[in-house]
């Protein structure tokens, strides 16, 4: 599923012909059909407030510093949240923890490292910026678990916005096509955009009941298992 597949099957239901491509097109009709499809599932969204869903991030470091920026940019958006004990680096597996219960004044040279064991990074969180220490590094990759209104997938990157023919979604097809139906007859001014409305929001909330009782649905194949790492003892690291 797609982008593309999803708006040639909307045209067709609206007596329409179908396209090769969507993005860009010099046809306003065509055109509008990503803008109007984020739209009816913002709606929807709106509505099921409790809808998260889960994927994972690939956060590159920006500089050498352990500045790495402001959380939402590391995130994706700002409305999602990181899923603790999700977050290491991504060619080492080398773990990232929060620095939360550590001693004030800890944060520099923080250094676990034993024989035979690697010395984890950390982060905090201060003032919505995104810190990590030992200092990782410009280029160095990190993944981690969010939870947010990410139901795009741009290639491998989640997102909560379309910006390709191939994008692909979470939502099922069959629900997508309803949704984008009644925007567009809603957008254009066209006949029976209400009922078509009304079945979107009955057919969306059917599949939450049925796909996403607690209100958490993966964007993974699988879901995401939680990492978990050996708590650490006050008093444990060198200052």
């Amino acid at each position: 599923m797609s982008l593309l597949t999803v708006v040639n099957d909307v045209r067709v239901r609206l007596g329409q012909g179908t396209v090769t491509t969507v993005i860009g097109n010099s046809n306003g009709s065509v055109a509008q059909m990503p803008k109007l499809l984020e739209e009816v599932v913002e709606r929807a969204l709106t509505r099921f407030t409790a809808i998260r869903f889960v994927s994972s991030v690939l956060f590159t470091a920006p500089n050498s510093t352990e500045e790495m920026g402001t959380l939402a940019t590391a995130l994706g958006n700002a409305e999602a949240t990181l899923i603790p004990d999700t977050f290491f680096e991504e060619a080492t597996s080398r773990a990232v923890l929060p620095v939360s219960g550590l001693r004030s004044g800890s944060w520099s040279r923080t250094d676990l490292a034993t024989s035979g064991q690697v010395s984890p990074y950390y982060y905090e969180i201060v003032n919505g910026n995104l810190r990590i220490t030992p200092a990782p590094g410009t280029g160095r990759q990190f993944r981690f678990y969010v939870r947010g209104k990410f139901w795009v997938l741009n290639g491998s990157t989640p997102s909560d916005a379309i910006t390709a023919d191939d994008s692909t979604f979470l939502i099922p097809e069959r629900i997508l096509k309803v949704g984008l139906k009644a925007q567009y007859k809603e957008s254009n001014g066209l006949p029976g955009a209400a009922a078509d409305m009304s079945e979107f929001f009955q057919q969306f909330g059917l599949w939450v009941a049925e796909t996403n009782p607690l209100g958490a649905i993966s964007l993974e194949s699988k879901p995401a298992e939680s990492i978990r790492y050996p708590s650490v003892q006050e008093g444990s690291w060198n200052v």
